[in-house]
């Protein structure tokens, strides 16, 4: 539940929590919940706490690219364990922390093809489909750790589960703290 704290006059941070399955309500509700906070409002950081198994790649790369283009400093919080998609939204931030002992993992997405009994051709369209959020996943991936793709490949096929400091040295984590890095005070 997205929780929002003002900090003074000049600077607003909001706080939102995105935990739990990824799914095509999630993007809905963070976009809406963003869009309804930024309109008319002075916002200078968000501040996205996040622990999730993973989910819907195509959702995690429309999050992705929503915050790579807001208008104001995003900081993502990872807590408990980032996998699968979950992965794609919290590099989507330069500002990436994680709290100690937040389990990472790099795995191949997982894809539900709708018509279990469809033509030859829309299986191959459902493969291309899934081949393309794939490469799509690996792609920002490497561009946000500074790995090679074949690295991210590997990783992602071999099921690669990581601590917070191996993440961090991945390239992954930015910063690893014990607490949430929050300040409860709300301005008068």
């Amino acid at each position: 539940m997205p929780v929002d704290i003002k900090y003074n006059h000049m600077m607003q941070e909001i706080w939102y929590s995105l935990i739990g399955d990824i799914t095509t309500d999630t993007s809905k509700q963070l976009v809406s919940w963003i869009n309804e906070k930024a309109y008319g409002n002075p916002i200078k950081i968000l501040k996205i706490f996040l622990s999730s198994e993973g989910g819907d790649v195509e959702t995690a790369l429309t999050i992705y690219h929503y915050l790579k283009s807001l208008p104001f400093e995003v900081e993502i919080v990872a807590f408990n364990k980032i996998a699968s998609a979950a992965n794609i939204i919290f590099v989507s931030s330069s500002h990436r922390v994680a709290i100690q002992g937040c389990i990472f993992v790099l795995h191949e997405g997982t894809n539900t093809i709708q018509n279990k009994t469809g033509s030859l051709h829309q299986h191959e369209d459902n493969i291309l489909w899934m081949k393309d959020r794939t490469m799509r996943h690996v792609h920002i991936l490497s561009t946000e750790t500074g790995k090679a793709t074949d690295e991210i490949e590997k990783a992602m096929a071999e099921t690669m589960f990581l601590t917070t400091e191996e993440a961090r040295t991945f390239g992954l984590v930015k910063n690893i703290e014990e607490k949430l890095p929050v300040n409860m005070v709300k301005a008068a």
